[in-house]
Parts: C-alpha cells; sequence; structure tokens
C-alpha cells in the first residue's frame, strides 16, 4: 500500500452499501476462518495511512526488523456484515494466488479483537491520481510502458480466473523506484464457482471507469470489463482528469500512439474490446511501431522524418539546428551502425552510409527474439540466465529509437527475481524440513 494525501482508500467512489447482505448470504461468522493472532505481536503500529467507506489502512514495523508493512482493516460498522466479511477473506484468498510484480503482495492475514486484518506490500509513492493531479497528464512513451506492465498483471491474474473489477488510477501506486503496481482487490470476483456477493441494481466498482456491462449487472463482468477500466484509466493519465461518466471520449486529445489501443479498449459492446489482456499489451507495442512516423503503415518501421522535423512535438526546424525550437529535444541522434551523430530525420548516414531503416527493422526483430527466449527461460526456471539476458538487451540495444521495444524488460526482470527469491525460499524450507527428519531420525535411533 501506499501513502495518500485524501480519501485513500477512494471508496467514496465505490458503490453498493457493505452492510447490507444479499437474503441469500450464509448465517454465521466467516472470520472463524482467519488465525487469530495478535497484530501487535508481530507489527509495530506507525502511522495510518488513510481511511475509506470500507477499510483503514495503517503503516507498521515488522518488529525485530526494519521493513514496512499497510497494515489494512476492516471498518468498524463493517465487520459484523456477513457480506463484508466474506469479500475480505475473498480477497485474501485472490491476492494470495497473485506473485507479480506489477500487483501488491499480500504477505499473510489474522484477527484481534479489533477485527481481521491484511498485512500488505507498503509502497511509500503516490497513487497515479494523485500523481497526475499534482504534476500533470503523463508522457505517452509512460502511459504505454504503464500499460505494458499491467496488462501482464491483468494476464496473471485473468489466467487464474480472477477479475479485479474496480481498476482505476487511485487502485494504480508507485514504487519508489517508479514501478506501477495494481492494488485494492476488495471487490475481487472469481469467474469459477458460486462467489458473487452482488445484487442485481447494485453498483460495484467506480463509476467513471466502470464498464458498460458492469453498470447494468456488476455480475455480469468479465475480464473484457477490467480491460475497459484500464483503457478509461489510462485515458485519465493521457488527458489529466477522470474520463466522462457519459463516456464520451474526447479521442482527439490522445496522442497517436494511444488512440487506437484505448479506442478499442473503450468501447461499449465487449465484443468489440481487446478480448485479453495480452491483446491490449501488444496493441500498445504495435502502436508504437506504426506510429514513429504518423500515418506509416510498412511492416518495415520508418524512423526518418521530414527535413527538421522533431521527433516529440513534430515541429519543424531549420535542418541546421541542434535543439528543437518548439520543445527543446534534441535533434540528433547516434547512427545505428557507426554511432556518429546524424539528424534525426537522415534516411542514410551520412558518415557511413547505413540504411537507418533497414537497421531500424532488423534490430527490432533481434530485441523481439530475446523477448521470446527470455520469456522462454523464465518458465524454465532458469531465473538466472533470464536477468543476465534482459541486462544483455538493454545494453546492447541502448539507443534512443529502440526504448520503446524494451518495455517488457522491467516487469520481466522483477518476474525473474521473484521467481528466483520464491525457489531460494523453497530450498532453504526443504533443507530446514531435511534437517529436522534427521534431528527426528537421530533421537529415536537413541
Amino acid at each position: 500500500m501506499t501513502t495518500r494525501d485524501t480519501d485513500p482508500l477512494n471508496d467514496v467512489l465505490t458503490f453498493g452499501q457493505p452492510h447490507d447482505a444479499p437474503a441469500n448470504c450464509a448465517e454465521g461468522n466467516a472470520l472463524d476462518a482467519i488465525p487469530l493472532i495478535p497484530v501487535e505481536s508481530l507489527y509495530e503500529l506507525l502511522e495510518p495511512l488513510g481511511e475509506g467507506g470500507m477499510g483503514t489502512v495503517t503503516k507498521a514495523r515488522k518488529r525485530g526488523l526494519p521493513r514496512m508493512v499497510a497494515v489494512k482493516r476492516m471498518q468498524q460498522d463493517c465487520r459484523n456484515s456477513a457480506v463484508s466479511q466474506l469479500r475480505f477473506i475473498q480477497e485474501a484468498i485472490a491476492v494470495a494466488q497473485l506473485k507479480h510484480p506489477n500487483i501488491v503482495h499480500i504477505e499473510h492475514w489474522g484477527r484481534d479483537s479489533e477485527g481481521p486484518y491484511l498485512i500488505l506490500e507498503y509502497l511509500s509513492g503516490k497513487d497515479l491520481a494523485h500523481y497526475v493531479g499534482q504534476n500533470g497528464p503523463l508522457s505517452a512513451a509512460r502511459i504505454s510502458e504503464i500499460a505494458c506492465c499491467l496488462c501482464d498483471a491483468l494476464q496473471h491474474a485473468h489466467s487464474r480466473n480472477i477479475i479485479h473489477r474496480d481498476i482505476k488510477p487511485h487502485n494504480l501506486l508507485l514504487s519508489e523506484h517508479g514501478l506501477v503496481k495494481l492494488t485494492d482487490f476488495g471487490l475481487v470476483r472469481t469467474l469459477t464457482g458460486n462467489s458473487e456477493l452482488s445484487q442485481p441494481g447494485r453498483l460495484l466498482g467506480s463509476l467513471p471507469y466502470m464498464a458498460p456491462e458492469q453498470r447494468d449487472d456488476p455480475r455480469s463482468a468479465d475480464m473484457r470489463s477490467d480491460i475497459f477500466s484500464l483503457a478509461a484509466s489510462l485515458y485519465h493519465l493521457a488527458v489529466g482528469q477522470p474520463p466522462p461518466v457519459s463516456m464520451n471520449f474526447d479521442f482527439a486529445r490522445l496522442d497517436p500512439g494511444l488512440l487506437g489501443p484505448l479506442q478499442t479498449g473503450l468501447q461499449s459492446d465487449p465484443l468489440r474490446r481487446w478480448q485479453s489482456a495480452e491483446e491490449f499489451r501488444e496493441a500498445f507495442l504495435n502502436a508504437a511501431v506504426r506510429n514513429t512516423v504518423p500515418g506509416s503503415v510498412s511492416s518495415v518501421p520508418q524512423i526518418h522524418r521530414s527535413d527538421g522535423q522533431c521527433s516529440h512535438c513534430h515541429a519543424i526546424n531549420p535542418s541546421d539546428r541542434l535543439y528543437c525550437r518548439g520543445c527543446g529535444q534534441s535533434l540528433r541522434q547516434p547512427c545505428l551502425h557507426c554511432d556518429v551523430l546524424i539528424a534525426i530525420w537522415e534516411r542514410f548516414c551520412p558518415q557511413c552510409g547505413s540504411n537507418q531503416d533497414t537497421l531500424y527493422g532488423q534490430l527490432r526483430e533481434q530485441i523481439e527474439e530475446i523477448r521470446q527466449r527470455s520469456e522462454q527461460l523464465l518458465a524454465d526456471y532458469s531465473c538466472a540466465e533470464t536477468i543476465v539476458l534482459v541486462e544483455q538487451a538493454l545494453s546492447t540495444y541502448s539507443h534512443p529509437q529502440l526504448s520503446q521495444y524494451l518495455l517488457w524488460t522491467g516487469s520481466l526482470r522483477e518476474r525473474a527475481e521473484m521467481r528466483q527469491q520464491e525457489v531460494q525460499t523453497a530450498h532453504v524450507e526443504a533443507r530446514a524440513i531435511v534437517e529436522t527428519l534427521a534431528d527426528y531420525d537421530a533421537a529415536i535411533s537413541r
């Protein structure tokens, strides 16, 4: 969890009364399934991070360790609600299954005299709603990077039949290193089993980011509903304000590299949207290629521009100018073959004569091959080799024109490091079991 300015849980936009139980809700105390462990026996509670309509979050320190966590509790008036209890348990079980660098992870849970609690990863950054409110819209390149990471996280959740149902910028948190993480699975729904806790006519979610089918009936929400909510959140990051509740989106305000992916992601009809998070992610990668030059549809991306045209703001400059008069960006970049600085609109290097378009296409294909090899290595649990390959890709393909094709490296490296830690933990636990059995055998043989 993260520090926030006001209404940190942003539950005021989440519809539905959590203490109203549906008629078919089972009787009894669902919290009996949660272990009875006083939170202060394990953590030193420090300061409140915020309070919302359904819960509170407190910063805490692990006793005996210099490590911060976030303690999430149900609001007191929700603790006797069977529905709220079941939602709390459902969130814990759902998030515990998800191990992804772009999803806030849960460490464990418990309950004490003040009710149930979750121990969550602590993030010191702001949520993206507050960040954009203070700093203005994000660049198209940064939004594409965030989109690729969050699509990867959603694909991870959806592959486990878990949908979020409340994706919005308030639930997208920044780590101190700038990594974006998805949090607040309080309205999570599983697509297997009878796990629905909502009633017809009761809205669950945040209206500006909610898919039309979810507005009509929360029980109809599926993976494509999450894709709509993510697209609406990215629209917010691009224009600097929440999308209109009427869903009359002003697509003219979007950068060409965002237009295609978001237009499809924000279709009212789920059948006309991207059908998976992976498909949504690929749309951003493909859009980056097509829009390197506005209007280009060539299978080999064209990186040259009109003489004097800036690649950032598209202003036209005198051809001998070094920096754009419109935005101040450099109008020179290294040749893809000899590294001599050339104008960004040059198709052929004046020094070595190499065709920049041809080289660009070849290098892009090489990067894609490395991405596929890295994914295969990670699937084979070759974590160290995956990290080495990612580092090699970043160092070898450091040309600024290639950065958009390396958006996958951050997420993949995080996944490899996380899996590596899981393997190491499993080895330690296995060793401890073996040592325990050895001690047991030694004891009974005496």
